[in-house]
């Protein structure tokens, strides 16, 4: 038997691309009030679906742009707008607003003894005391 290093030599994987398809009859006289004038309702039922979810955190920037095919972060940008959704919200502003809290704190905390070789570090950065 002959070994060989032939690195064209290889196994052949199959992967199979795992999907649910969802099917909903919905008449005529509703399809109206839930789409937009215009606009495809085999596209727009999905992307409401998909924008409830990660309005509700449930899906991730990557998983929305990926389940609606968006090509690009750009592109989910634009998305996101159209569809008047705020990426950032009132949590954020609170946990931002927080954080300045406690680097106001410890800011304050820095006495004027100390000299310009000392670093007050906070939260992963640097500041100087004065």
């Amino acid at each position: 038997m002959e070994v060989t290093n032939d690195l064209s030599y290889h196994r052949a994987i199959r992967f199979e691309k795992l999907a649910m398809q969802i099917t909903h009859e919905i008449s005529d006289e509703l399809v109206s009030p839930l789409v937009p004038l215009g606009r495809d309702p085999a596209r727009t039922v999905p992307e409401a679906l998909a924008l409830e979810a990660y309005l509700q955190r449930r899906l991730s920037e990557y998983q929305l742009q990926t389940l609606l095919g968006i090509s690009s972060r750009y592109e989910l940008d634009g998305f996101l707008i159209e569809h008047g959704t705020e990426k950032y919200t009132v949590e954020d502003f609170e946990h931002d607003l927080a954080t300045l809290a406690k680097l106001a704190a410890s800011i304050d905390n820095c006495s004027p003894g100390n000299s310009g070789d000392n670093w007050l570090a906070c939260r992963g950065s640097h500041l100087r005391c004065p």
